[in-house]
């Protein structure tokens, strides 16, 4: 498998300046599925060559290794990452996979008697700067490790000011901030430590109104930051999210604070203004190529894809202690 996918389900940014550039030139090959006949419209723009279809009824049952991207909405995820697995396809997802750990262990389960294998972003945490901090913790690079920060902060879906009418559903009850940012830090912290003791969200309570486009306004059901402690035996972790309007840039990293020193990584793409998320799109085809070649890294991405929901969920933990939800 090179960068190439057989399937994109869901035209929306994501694909549109993540994925679509990634597989210009295998598209020959490519279905795309999206409902919207705006979103089609632009599909046929950048992937004139690929075929495509309104609806997943119209999607045949696949043969061989096909492999199928699922970049719908986030609440969807899981029920399209499960027609995708009944077709017989190989599926990455992209996150959050499931609405709970529960859904995924099922979903992950229904892949294995199927003979497919399912993948989930994000990709942060096979970050080449992750997994060098990764095997400089594990050689004792930084002494005893008590420490772990992990941050992503950003602008946010509401980045220019408002957001477009079919994205509103980022404000809606079915997402949080805590969904959408906390995965690419609690993942690549899940990878370094494992499953935590204990784990607790403290959510704000800033809940302004947001302008849609073409016209309203969308009031957020959850707070625009959280910050999330939990404990890993000796060591604690600080996870911290939060949507930024204003923020020109992207703060994305996770820091490892030991005895005898620190170590520090990036958990976003370099700025590139000509292709936006080139690693993370990449990552996504390797971290496919490595589950179909070895079945024990898919064991464990399968099991931290577990543990990461929990966590970003509340399950296992305490349950989130958020702020007074008043829109201020």
């Amino acid at each position: 498998m090179t960068n190439n996918a057989d399937v994109l389900v869901g035209y929306g940014r994501i694909a549109e300046v993540l994925y679509g550039p990634e597989l210009v030139a295998a598209q020959e090959a490519l279905t795309v599925v999206e409902p919207s006949e705006e979103r089609r419209a632009a599909a046929a723009r950048l992937l004139p060559k690929a075929t495509l279809l309104d609806s997943l009824d119209a999607l045949p049952r696949a043969e061989g290794d096909a492999v199928a991207l699922n970049l719908v909405p986030g609440p969807r995820h899981a029920e399209v990452t499960r027609r995708l697995l009944d077709l017989h396809h190989h599926v990455f997802s992209e996150k959050p996979a499931a609405p709970t750990p529960a859904q995924w262990t099922d979903l992950a389960a229904l892949a294995q008697r199927s003979g497919r294998v399912l993948v989930a972003a994000p990709v942060t945490a096979y970050f080449s700067g992750v997994e060098a901090l990764l095997d400089r913790v594990r050689d004792g690079g930084i002494g005893v490790t008590g420490e772990v920060h992990g941050v992503f902060t950003a602008a946010g879906p509401a980045r220019r000011g408002y957001i477009d009418a079919d994205r509103a559903w980022f404000f809606g009850a079915d997402s949080c901030v805590i969904r959408d940012l906390a995965p690419y830090a609690v993942a690549p912290m899940v990878r370094l430590l494992g499953r935590p003791d204990r784990f607790t969200w403290y959510r704000n309570g800033v809940r302004l109104p947001v302008p849609v486009r073409p016209e309203g306004t969308v009031t957020p059901v959850h707070g625009n930051a959280a910050i999330g402690i939990g404990q890993w035996g000796d060591v604690i972790g600080r996870v911290e999210v939060a949507y930024r309007p204003w923020a020109g840039t992207v703060e994305a990293s996770m820091t490892a604070y030991g005895s005898t020193g620190s170590l520090r990584c990036d958990l976003d793409d370099p700025p590139l203004p000509d292709r936006p998320g080139r690693e993370k799109a990449t990552g996504a085809f390797d971290l496919m190529r490595r589950a179909l070649t070895d079945a024990a890294f898919r064991a464990r991405h399968v099991e931290d894809v577990t543990t990461a929901l929990e966590i970003i969920d509340g399950h296992r933990y305490a349950v989130a202690v958020t702020g007074q939800e008043a829109v201020a």
